[in-house]
């Protein structure tokens, strides 16, 4: 069922045994309006959870042609797998030229099937925030009683080696902490055409 009055546009699905809503897309008009007029770049966000009623919460993001951004459209999920961003992303109204995720595989899968000529980066600012979440763990943090996630000396200086490589425009050696280069190795560094600009300058 899909409706649209005068504000929103939304639709939904019941598939299982209760009878209960597993998912619900909805857009307000005017930035359906908005997203048509801007479909070349858009960041999807699938790192929210609700908490109240267990279920994630999905958010294509539009970049406009002054480089604005804003949430354009939301879909709570049963869950995080294919099918179900599948189903969300068939609302996309043009076909983007970028497309900015996160590493969920269900996510990429979904838009490989929908936008399979679209190329597609991860965001930097989840790659920054699970980066930094790891160097916390691995250096320690400082409690200055402002910035208590503020990495220490030496993890800010970590976070300059990722930087540094994430900003290179030829695929350079990694001289960092052996640690830290396993981790970047393992978790990002097979992204790389995604993520290292030597590759993604291209898009």
């Amino acid at each position: 069922m899909s409706i649209l009055d005068d504000n929103f546009f939304w639709d939904y699905e019941i598939i299982n045994e209760n009878s209960a809503i597993t998912m619900l897309f909805f857009a307000h008009y005017s930035v359906i309006r908005i997203l048509r007029d801007n479909p070349q770049v858009i960041i999807l966000d699938a790192t929210h959870g609700t908490q109240k009623y267990g279920l994630p919460l999905f958010t294509i993001i539009v970049i406009t042609r002054v480089g604005t951004t804003f949430p354009a459209a939301h879909c709570f999920t049963e869950r995080e797998a294919e099918n179900n961003f599948t189903w969300a992303l068939e609302y996309e109204i043009e076909l983007p030229r970028v497309i900015f995720h996160d590493r969920d595989r269900a996510c990429i899968n979904a838009l490989h099937a929908i936008f399979p000529t679209t190329s597609t980066m991860l965001c930097r600012w989840h790659m920054d925030t699970d980066v930094r979440a790891w160097l916390r763990v691995a250096f320690g943090e400082e409690q200055d009683g402002l910035y208590k996630s503020q990495l220490n000396a030496e993890g800010r200086m970590a976070f300059s080696s990722y930087e540094k490589i994430l900003n290179a425009t030829t695929e350079e050696n990694k001289e960092i902490w052996a640690n830290f280069s396993r981790y970047l190795e393992k978790e990002w560094l097979p992204h790389k055409k995604l993520c290292v600009r030597a590759w993604t300058n291209s898009i």
